[in-house]
C-alpha cells in the first residue's frame, strides 16, 4: 500500500508538473491570441477610417456634379434667353437697314437735284461772266469816244466847274463833315467786327489744332487697345484650346459659350468705337459749318462796308476772305479746293477794283455826271453779279456739305452694316443649329450614371 501510495504521489507530483507547463502554454496562448486581436482591431480602425473618408469624398464629388448641372440648366437658359433676344435683334436690325436704305436713297435723290441746281447756277454764272466781260468792252469804247469828247467841251466845263464850285462850296463843306463823321463811325464799326471776326479766326484754329491732336492720340490710343486686344484674345484662344484638349469634349459647350460672350463684348467695344468715330466727325462737320458761316457773315459785311463806301477811298473794310480760309493741305474735296480757287480770284478782282477806284478818285474832278451815272450803273451790276455769286457759293457750300454725307453714309453702310449683318446671320445659323441638336439630344433617354462616371467627371472637374 505504501508503495501504491508513493506511486501515486508521484503521479500526481508529475501531473501537477504538467499542468503548470499547460497553464504557462496556455496563458501564452491567451497573450497572443490577445495581441492578435488588438492587431485585428486596429486593422479594423483603419479600414473604417478609410471607408468614411471614400464615402466624405464621393458625396463631395456627387455635390459637385449637381452644382456643375445646375450652372450648365442656368447656362442653357441664358443662352436661349440670349436666343430670343438676338431673333428680337436681327428683326429691328432689318427694319433699320431698311431705313437706311430708304434714307439713302432719299439723301441721293437730294444729292442729285443739287447737283442739277449746282450745274444750273454755274452755267448762269458763266452766261454772266461774258455778258460782264462784253459791258467792260464796250464801256471802255465809250470812255475813249467820250475822252475824245471831253477834249473838246474841257473850257466850258472848267467854267461851269467853276461856277458851280463857288455857289456850292458851303454845302459841299457840310456833307463833307457829316461824310467824315459817318467814315469815322463806319472805321470804328469796322474795327470791332474786324476784331471780333479775328478773335472768332484764332479760337476756330485754336480748336482745329486741338481736335488734330486729339485725333492723333485717339489713333495711337485705339491702335494701342486693337495690339493689347489682338494679343488677349491669341492668349486666351490658346488657353482654351489647351484646356479643352486636355479636359476633354464635355467642357465644349462651356468654352464655345464663354467665346460667344467675349466676341459680344468685342462688338460692343466696337461699336462703342463707330460711335466714337460719328460723333468725332459730326463734330468736324460742326466746326466746318461754323467756318464756312463765318466766312459767308463776314464776306457779307465787308460787301455792305464796301458798298457804303464806293465813293469813299478812306475806309478800309478788312482783309479780304480768302486770307482767313484753310490752306490746300486741309482742303479734301474737288469742291473745296475749287471754292478756295474762286475766293482767291474775288480777292484779286477785289484787289484791281480798288486799283481802279483810286484811279477814279485821282480823277474825280475830270469827270462828268454822264460818267457819274454810268458807274453808279455798273457798280450796281457789279453787286448784282456779287450777290449771284454769294448764292452760288452758298449753293455750292451745300453741296460739298451733302456730298461728304452721302460719302460717310456710303461708307459706313458698306464697310460696317453689311459685314455685321453678314456675321450675325452666320452665327443665329449657327446658333440654331446648335439648338436644334441640342434638343435632338435632349430627347434621348439619359443613362444612369456610375460610380466610375462619377470619379472620372470628379477628376476632370
Amino acid at each position: 500500500k505504501l508503495g501504491s501510495f508513493q506511486s501515486k504521489v508521484a503521479q500526481q507530483a508529475s501531473s501537477s508538473r504538467d499542468l503548470s507547463s499547460k497553464l504557462v502554454q496556455s496563458e501564452e496562448d491567451k497573450l497572443k491570441i490577445s495581441k492578435d486581436l488588438v492587431e485585428a482591431q486596429i486593422e479594423t480602425n483603419k479600414l473604417r477610417e478609410q471607408y468614411e473618408e471614400e464615402i466624405f469624398q464621393l458625396k463631395n464629388k456627387v455635390l459637385t456634379q449637381d452644382e456643375a448641372i445646375s450652372s450648365v440648366e442656368a447656362e442653357s437658359e441664358r443662352l436661349k434667353l440670349e436666343a430670343e433676344s438676338l431673333k428680337a435683334e436681327l428683326g429691328v436690325t432689318r427694319g433699320q437697314s431698311q431705313e437706311l436704305e430708304e434714307e439713302y436713297g432719299s439723301l441721293k435723290s437730294s444729292f442729285l437735284s443739287v447737283s442739277e441746281a449746282l450745274e444750273q447756277e454755274i452755267t448762269h454764272s458763266d452766261q454772266l461772266s461774258e455778258e460782264l466781260l462784253t459791258l467792260a468792252h464796250t464801256h471802255d469804247t465809250l470812255l475813249r469816244e467820250r475822252q475824245r469828247s471831253h477834249k473838246h467841251t474841257l473850257e466850258v466845263e472848267r467854267v461851269r466847274a467853276l461856277l458851280s464850285r463857288v455857289s456850292h462850296s458851303r454845302v459841299r463843306v457840310r456833307t463833307y463833315v457829316s461824310m467824315g463823321k459817318d467814315q469815322q463811325e463806319n472805321k470804328r464799326a469796322i474795327r470791332s467786327t474786324q476784331q471780333e471776326l479775328a478773335q472768332q479766326s484764332a479760337a476756330l484754329i485754336t480748336s482745329q489744332f486741338q481736335l488734330k491732336e486729339v485725333e492723333a492720340e485717339n489713333s495711337k490710343l485705339q491702335n494701342h487697345l486693337k495690339d493689347l486686344n489682338q494679343e488677349y484674345r491669341a492668349r486666351l484662344t490658346h488657353y482654351i484650346h489647351d484646356i479643352t484638349a486636355d479636359v476633354g469634349g464635355r467642357l465644349k459647350e462651356f468654352v464655345d459659350s464663354m467665346l460667344r460672350e467675349v466676341r459680344g463684348s468685342y462688338r460692343s467695344r466696337e461699336e462703342q468705337l463707330t460711335s466714337s468715330v460719328r460723333n468725332y466727325r459730326s463734330r468736324l462737320n460742326k466746326l466746318n459749318n461754323t467756318h464756312q458761316l463765318l466766312l459767308i457773315a463776314y464776306r457779307m459785311q465787308r460787301e455792305q462796308i464796301l458798298a457804303r463806301a464806293a465813293g469813299d477811298g478812306g475806309l478800309e473794310a478788312g482783309p479780304p476772305e480768302a486770307t482767313f480760309s484753310p490752306g490746300e493741305s486741309e482742303i479734301r474735296g474737288e469742291t473745296e479746293r475749287e471754292l478756295q480757287r474762286l475766293r482767291e480770284d474775288k480777292q484779286s478782282l477785289e484787289k484791281q477794283l480798288t486799283a481802279a477806284q483810286q484811279q477814279v478818285c485821282a480823277h474825280f474832278y475830270l469827270l462828268s455826271e454822264e460818267a457819274w451815272t454810268d458807274i453808279r450803273s455798273q457798280l450796281r451790276d457789279m453787286a448784282n453779279t456779287e450777290a449771284q455769286e454769294r448764292e452760288r457759293l452758298q449753293l455750292v457750300s451745300r453741296a460739298v456739305l451733302a456730298e461728304q454725307q452721302v460719302c460717310e453714309l456710303q461708307e459706313y453702310v458698306d464697310n460696317h452694316l453689311g459685314s455685321r449683318y453678314k456675321l450675325e446671320v452666320t452665327r443665329l445659323r449657327r446658333m440654331l443649329g446648335l439648338e436644334a441638336g441640342r434638343s435632338q439630344s435632349a430627347e434621348l433617354p439619359k443613362p444612369r450614371p456610375q460610380n466610375t462616371s462619377l470619379r472620372n467627371t470628379s477628376k476632370e472637374i
